[in-house]
């Protein structure tokens, strides 16, 4: 695969990408800095052999979210989905204590998790999605699902007790 085409490929599929990292929480100028950086380890990929034509766009937007996962988690900050949106928290009255869960699981207390299992914990419990809904959007089946909540159920333990908090208080 030759860079002109990959040029022409992420030109093509860059308005797409800017936006998806828009939707989880990118200013404008981060999601076109990640955006570069993604056509940079796509072309890198490439060049190994990786990949091939039909796996590009998805790979991109792959790629794009586990870029921007670990900037959050490098700066600090909380993955809440749209910047500004109240989040749509399954149990109500708990939003400054979802945000501080998922601000310790992203910022070290999570590290054990994968960004893959960050992303199902976050469509769970802060969107309120269900089972079958996260595996379409991660692409994964409902049994690694299922797999990454329990791990990531474990996790979310530690930090309540950390905190002082109790599980029970939150089921």
């Amino acid at each position: 695969m030759d860079r002109e085409f990959l040029s022409k490929l992420f030109l093509a599929n860059k308005g797409a990408l800017i936006s998806y990292l828009r939707r989880l929480g990118a200013d404008f100028h981060t999601a076109e800095d990640l955006t570069h950086e993604v056509f940079l380890r796509l072309y890198e990929k490439s060049q190994k052999g990786l990949e091939t034509v039909e796996s590009i766009p998805p790979l991109m937007m792959g790629i794009g979210r586990n870029l921007f996962l670990r900037h959050l988690r490098k700066a600090g900050q909380v993955h809440l989905g749209f910047s500004g949106a109240e989040i749509p928290a399954l149990v109500q009255g708990k939003r400054r204590e979802l945000i501080l869960v998922f601000n310790s699981i992203l910022s070290g207390d999570g590290d054990e998790l994968s960004d893959r299992e960050k992303e199902v914990l976050y469509l769970r419990f802060s969107d309120g999605r269900k089972l079958k809904e996260i595996a379409g959007i991660v692409k994964i089946d409902e049994k690694t699902v299922r797999t990454s909540l329990e791990k990531g159920v474990k996790v979310i333990r530690k930090v309540f007790q950390k905190e002082g908090w109790t599980w029970e208080d939150w089921e």
